[in-house]
């Protein structure tokens, strides 16, 4: 059994500095507001929570209890008893969101996810293994992602959230070969579900 934290690390918007020189200052601002609005509130913390909770790629490990923060980290292995047991480890996860862009003047723009799990031991005094998986979406011309509510960067947004919890609980527990990079990104398309996603290779 497993305890969870997982805590935001930031945020940020990549800008579309100097779009203006091929788009309307109405069109960059805009796009900018509709690009923000989207990383502002869409959950990808509870998003990922509770796709690990539900996840069942490792078997018979399964997470115990959840935090948003090191403040109620303490109370876990007390209340892992009355859900079935003491825990095995404790996994630490840090994550942050970003847009990556290109050019400066009508940029192609991608998402960037990157989680970083600590697996500590109960008591938490001792790290026993650390990992970053890093998931890019693929790169679209800033307008476009922004288009229709930004459906775009939601939908990278979500599809980072589903990628990463299948990843981290198979590359932790299962796998027993290191995830490919290219580049910066990672390579997911050997996720048991078929579902992962090939590294676009942004940097």
């Amino acid at each position: 059994m497993l305890g969870l934290l997982l805590a935001p690390v930031g945020a940020a918007v990549g800008g579309a500095k100097g779009a203006s020189e091929a788009q309307s200052e109405d069109v960059v601002d805009t796009t900018r507001a509709d690009l923000r609005l989207a990383m502002q509130d869409t959950d990808f913390a509870e998003d990922l929570r509770a796709r690990l909770a539900a996840s069942t790629i490792a078997g018979d490990i399964m997470v115990s209890s959840m935090t948003s923060g090191a403040s109620t980290a303490a109370q876990q292995s007390a209340s892992s008893a009355s859900a079935g047991g003491p825990l095995s480890h404790i996994i630490a996860v840090e994550y942050k969101l970003a847009i990556f862009h290109q050019a400066h003047v009508n940029p192609k723009i991608a998402l960037v996810a990157q989680v970083t799990a600590q697996v500590q031991s109960p008591d938490r005094k001792q790290m026993l293994h650390k990992a970053t998986w890093t998931y890019c979406g693929q790169p679209y011309d800033f307008v476009q992602m922004a288009a229709n509510n930004a459906a775009l960067l939601r939908g990278q947004i979500n599809t980072a959230a589903a990628v990463l919890a299948e990843a981290i609980p198979y590359d932790l527990f299962v796998s027993k070969v290191p995830r490919s990079l290219k580049g910066y990104c990672m390579d997911f398309t050997d996720l048991p579900s078929g579902t992962g996603t090939k590294a676009p290779g942004l940097i």
